[in-house]
């Protein structure tokens, strides 16, 4: 059995502390609506934020502050997910309820964050394009949008804002990673851009984020739990916002029409991670927090599958002789499990070697 007891989930003195052992969060409780003061490893590296806004923040929600209030519940491991300790922070600002559910884990240099929703809110919470100039300060972002850039002619952008991290005057080299799927038209399914933030903030697509300050290579990530960036729903434009003093992750994956006003509706997560040594221990720390999550079954998991087959291909291929040579072609690229499959479609395609059509084939009955 995981032993939990040294997770630590505290609200003193209108502070929450957080703590795995390796992390440590702390915020101003606010009502609940949360206000981080600090992100620290123990005897290492200490950021402090000025605490000057909540760090989920949505565009036009506004009003009343209430019922704020912390449960901390300890969730058993399933088949597939490891055991943690949960401190479920739930809060209303008018008709919206938020509820944070942070997820630690024993021993890990990171701490998740799940957002759920539920109520009603006035829309729309995206507006204007993330563009240069667009964001005149990453304050502004999850706030109502102003007045247009006269001298630019652009709408200045607003788009929920999910986490953050203050680097303060910290000199830092930024790394932002997107994923890409549909591998039917793409071959580079990695792309990585690097910034070095500056005065104006800057909008990134990506599902993470690396930054280490180059005088004393502390460094931190934020990890977008959510899918690639063109397949989001409620997408905002981008995933990032880069500023000097701030790193903003933005868009929740739904629009105001979307919340029940009963039942809690999940939104995409952030997770957030510091490391004393560059690169190298962000790299680390995000394999730490993978690894932590999950129970892991190396006859279940310890896979690595390909499918090298398409319905582009002639069925008079899928052979004996064929598909033993893919399996030795498989065996050479390390690959575990080989997958063939010839056509999930009614009837025949037009490329199979008895003629056919691709006409009906995505009829809702038939999938």
């Amino acid at each position: 059995m995981t032993d939990l007891s040294n997770l630590t989930v505290e609200l003193r003195d209108d502070q929450l502390v957080l703590a795995t052992g390796r992390l440590e969060r702390r915020f101003a409780w606010n009502g609940g609506h949360l206000i981080s003061t600090r992100l620290a490893l123990p005897d290492g590296p200490c950021w402090e934020y000025p605490a000057d806004r909540p760090d989920l923040m949505i565009p036009g929600v506004v009003g009343l502050l209430g019922g704020g209030r912390l449960e901390v519940v300890d969730q058993s491991a399933t088949a597939a997910f490891a055991a943690h300790r949960r401190a479920v922070v739930t809060c209303s600002v008018g008709e919206l309820e938020i509820r944070r559910v942070f997820r630690l884990y024993p021993d890990c240099p990171a701490i998740a964050c799940d957002i759920y929703l539920r109520g009603r809110a006035d829309g729309p919470w995206r507006s204007g394009e993330p563009r240069p100039y667009s964001i005149p300060s990453v304050a502004c972002v999850g706030t109502a949008p102003g007045e247009a850039c006269s001298h630019l002619g652009w709408p200045l952008f607003a788009a929920p804002v999910t986490d953050r991290i203050a680097t303060g005057t910290r000199h830092l080299k930024v790394e932002i990673a997107a994923f890409a799927d549909v591998t039917d038209v793409r071959n580079n399914l990695v792309s990585a851009t690097r910034v070095l933030p500056y005065r104006a903030p800057s909008p990134h697509q990506g599902n993470v984020l690396l930054a280490v300050d180059s005088l004393s290579d502390e460094g931190c990530f934020m990890l977008r739990e959510a899918p690639c960036s063109d397949m989001q729903l409620a997408w905002p434009g981008c995933d990032f916002i880069v500023a000097r003093g701030d790193l903003v992750s933005v868009g929740l994956g739904l629009d105001p029409e979307d919340l029940d006003s009963d039942g809690w509706t999940r939104t995409y997560g952030v997770v957030v991670g510091l490391t004393a040594h560059g690169e190298l221990g962000l790299l680390q720390a995000l394999r730490a927090y993978q690894r932590a999550i999950r129970v892991v079954d190396p006859g279940r998991d310890h896979l690595v599958m390909a499918n090298t087959w398409g319905d582009r291909s002639r069925d008079e291929r899928v052979s004996e002789t064929f598909s033993l040579g893919e399996i030795k072609a498989g065996r050479e690229f390390g690959i575990s499990h080989l997958q063939l499959d010839d056509g999930w479609q009614t009837g025949r395609s037009g490329m199979s070697v008895e003629g056919g059509s691709l006409e009906g084939i995505w009829n809702r009955g038939d999938w």
